[in-house]
């Protein structure tokens, strides 16, 4: 989720930094376009002035209509479809006196505007015009925008005689301008979408990682790392979830705890190596032979904890008997020695024939445990009910176990 969430949030940085620096460059662009466009008007400007404008065109009395009309012509033939609609030459009173539109001229000051009032005392300058400002400037312009160019008419000492103003379409610019800007959004959608995939990409893979880092550790919370099975804390934990189930349905949970004889003697004689190799083959077996419902797992170095719900002590011992059988068909052979015999012993308990909790529960099945193993190993003894009372030993009763211990003896020992 936090991966999420800060991907959303470069996300929105990038498209914020994409729209300012689109911003930007119309804006750039918009500013280049209208220099160059003034930079040529500019040079179309002084060639006029240069050829055609006399001094006595300024006078203040005015110059015939002869003189006037060639004026317009010489005006008019700067006028071009889609680029300039108008050129006029104004006096320092902004009153027309010259102008490439027909009809009369000099009837008062034409609109007023900062560029004009610039160029009267001598300094050019230029602005976009729309709505109310075009219309004030161009009435009868059916166009949406234009440039208002306004150049002073100098005299060789740099005294303003009169005021060029040229009026341009900006239609041509503006589209110039929104193209350049289409292709600047294009390239930064392909570079944030490129940047989008990449980081994607980054973030997935981490986002991958963490999960997998962390079903790892939630796994070894819980996975004997030898075996694979579950530890002692997720076993116990299993159990006392069990029991509170067989309270309340009212049913048994049955226990077995198996041990493998003399695994001390594994790792002493034949090393550590060795007595992986035995728990990793009895490990193999329990697992093999455990039932649906069964849980199993390594409740300690050398003992395996299985149990199943609703099985009474009976049925766990014959699981247990099971168990032992197979894992006393197993030899290992290490190195060069000779085959060796794998034997195990179990003790069996169960709720709530032996016991009401797990604690008491995982007592009786290791006190049955310590009886097998107690008898040679290679046994499986079920817990004593509360109900059940000892025998007082006498000689006889010593005897018995003497043969039973023989009986029962370890082959590997």
């Amino acid at each position: 989720m936090l991966l999420v969430l800060v991907f959303g949030v470069f996300l929105v940085l990038v498209g914020v930094t994409a729209s300012a620096l689109v911003a930007v460059a119309s804006s750039h662009l918009l500013k280049t376009a209208l220099a160059s466009t003034v930079s040529a008007d500019r040079a179309l400007v002084e060639l006029f002035v240069e050829g055609h404008l006399l001094r006595t065109d300024l006078a203040s009395d005015g110059v015939n209509a002869a003189r006037r009309g060639e004026m317009r012509s010489l005006l008019a033939a700067q006028v071009r479809a889609g680029e300039i609609l108008r050129v006029q030459i104004r006096s320092l009173d902004n009153v027309v006196l010259f102008s490439s539109e027909g009809g009369s001229v000099a009837a008062g000051p034409a609109a007023d505007s900062a560029s004009v009032r610039a160029a009267i005392v001598g300094k050019s300058g230029a602005a976009v015009l729309t709505d109310e400002a075009l219309r004030s400037e161009a009435p009868a312009s059916d166009v949406d925008a234009a440039v208002a160019e306004f150049w002073p008419v100098l005299t060789e000492d740099g005294r303003p005689l009169a005021v060029v103003a040229i009026l341009r379409d900006a239609g041509p610019i503006l589209a110039r301008v929104a193209s350049a800007q289409r292709d600047v959004v294009l390239v930064m959608l392909a570079a944030a979408a490129v940047l989008a995939v990449i980081l994607f990409a980054i973030f997935r893979a981490a986002h991958t990682r963490i999960a997998r880092q962390h079903a790892r550790i939630s796994a070894s919370a819980r996975l004997d790392p030898l075996t694979g099975l579950l530890n002692h804390g997720a076993l116990v934990a299993l159990l006392i979830e069990g029991l509170e189930d067989a309270r309340r349905n009212g049913t048994a949970v049955g226990v077995a705890l198996l041990d493998v004889d003399n695994f001390r003697l594994f790792n002493d004689t034949h090393g550590h190596a060795a007595g992986d190799e035995v728990l990793l083959r009895v490990a193999g077996l329990v697992g093999a032979m455990a039932s649906d419902g069964t849980v199993l797992g390594r409740y300690g170095p050398d003992e395996f904890l299985l149990v199943r719900p609703g099985a009474p002590a009976d049925e766990m011992a014959e699981l247990a008997d099971q168990l032992r059988s197979a894992v006393a068909a197993e030899t290992v052979q290490f190195g060069e020695s000779e085959c060796l015999p794998v034997t195990a012993s179990a003790g069996v308990s169960a709720y709530p024939e032996h016991a009401d909790s797990a604690t008491e529960l995982l007592s009786a099945a290791a006190v049955a445990l310590a009886e097998a193993r107690g008898g040679g190993g290679d046994a499986t003894r079920t817990a004593r009910g509360p109900e059940e009372e000892r025998v007082p030993s006498g000689s006889f009763d010593v005897l018995q176990g003497l043969v039973i211990a023989v009986d029962t003896k370890d082959r590997y020992t």
